[in-house]
């Protein structure tokens, strides 16, 4: 489903760059992004019911602000590890 989705975005972003003046005023992207989430909602759940996890699902939201914390650094001393994803 995933990638099928994947192929009309790229289908609609082809298209609308080379449409005239209406693939200038509106972004092609912002196109693709509409039409993907519109055919998530109206289809995929009503029709096809394949259950897609939502934020709420994934993770609890209470509103609160990020608790502030040092990270918990290697005690084996492989600091280049560290530092390549750093880089």
């Amino acid at each position: 489903m995933t990638v099928g989705l994947v192929f009309v975005s790229m289908f609609i972003m082809t298209i609308m760059t080379k449409m005239g003046k209406c693939g200038r005023i509106v972004p092609s992207s912002l196109i693709a992004i509409i039409t993907g989430t519109l055919f998530e909602h109206l289809i995929n759940r009503n029709y096809i019911l394949i259950n897609t996890r939502t934020v709420g699902e994934t993770a609890a939201i209470d509103g609160a602000m990020p608790v502030g914390h040092l990270p918990q650094l290697p005690e084996n001393g492989d600091w280049f590890t560290v530092l390549f994803y750093a880089i």
